[in-house]
């Protein structure tokens, strides 16, 4: 199914999940694209149809399907579930399995990850960016009222072809705000917005490996393209999986180690987590957070290399 004939089918009937050919749709992609659906609910919104969120993350197994099974006096709803690879591991191979064999009554729709779709699961639509050549019209001109060739046009090929889709929702945003101006933006500010996920990976890759000759080389290379709290706020959340994943893979509970693992450098989830105890990564994450109120008081921004020093010495163990 594509994203276009998703929405046409959803706008062309009074109740919406009458239009669909399947009872559920899974919206696919690697990672959850946030703005993307804040503007396609919105604009279902707009076509004055109405999608009942139903999100189950945190609830019970027999929540889930007592909710999904029932209908009151007969009435059929469209659900939103959310993003079901956040699910306990148990419940989400349950949620799965019944979604492949779900006939109603309602219509689902749910996100999952490229890393747990099913072959079996019907109605998917792939996120992955680039859309199909349809799609990415539908996308620009519908959602965002704005020309495809106009975007396009202001952005390297090479790069438009490595962008997500909510990096794509995001400079939308600024196309149609901008107008004919979006071009100098993109050539001033490009870098500035987008952030370059190879190279924190790359960053994040040494920093958890120690591999301080390497740390420093890529550091040098980007660490102007950002102010200090945003040095910080990356590192808080790098620290606080790690620490997560260490901690629940010592306890083996890997289902919950699982869920922390995004955004962490495969190097660390292969093989570097070993090196870590908890409270090593407790106490980086505590000097991280004693740096980012320094920052936040006028302190110098200097002090983020003495810490990342100081880490490769082992000073936080």
């Amino acid at each position: 199914m594509t994203l276009k004939d998703f929405v046409i089918s959803l706008s062309s009937f009074t109740e919406p999940a009458r239009g669909l050919a399947f009872h559920s749709v899974c919206f696919t992609a690697s990672e959850y694209p946030a703005l993307f659906f804040v503007r396609l609910w919105q604009h279902i919104k707009d076509q004055k149809k109405v999608i009942q969120p139903f999100l189950v993350e945190g609830l019970e197994w027999a929540q889930i399907e007592s909710r999904l099974m029932m209908s009151f006096l007969g009435q059929v709803e469209t659900l939103w579930l959310g993003n079901i690879s956040l699910l306990d591991v148990s419940i989400k191979k349950k949620l799965i399995v019944f979604l492949e064999q779900y006939q109603g009554p309602h219509t689902v729709l749910y996100f999952i990850q490229l890393s747990d779709l099913s072959k079996k699961q019907n109605g998917t639509i792939d996120l992955t960016f680039p859309l199909n050549n349809e799609d990415q019209d539908f996308l620009f001109t519908r959602l965002f009222s704005i020309s495809k060739d106009q975007f396009a046009q202001s952005i390297d090929s090479a790069v438009y072809k490595k962008l997500t889709l909510d990096q794509v929702c995001l400079l939308a945003h600024y196309i149609k705000c901008l107008g004919s101006g979006f071009k100098l933006f993109v050539e001033q500010w490009f870098s500035k917005i987008i952030r370059p996920e190879e190279s924190l990976f790359t960053l994040a890759q040494y920093f958890f490996g120690k591999r301080k000759n390497e740390f420093f080389k890529v550091w040098f290379l980007i660490k102007d393209d950002y102010a200090g709290p945003f040095w910080t706020t990356f590192w808080s959340e790098q620290l606080w999986r790690a620490y997560h994943v260490v901690k629940f893979r010592k306890e083996n509970n890997f289902a919950q180690s699982k869920q922390m693992e995004f955004r962490l450098p495969f190097s660390f989830l292969q093989k570097d987590w070993k090196n870590f105890s908890v409270q090593e990564l407790l106490n980086t994450h505590d000097a991280m957070y004693r740096l980012d109120y320094g920052f936040k008081n006028s302190a110098s921004e200097n002090g983020i290399e003495l810490f990342y020093h100081q880490f490769m010495q082992d000073k936080f163990k």
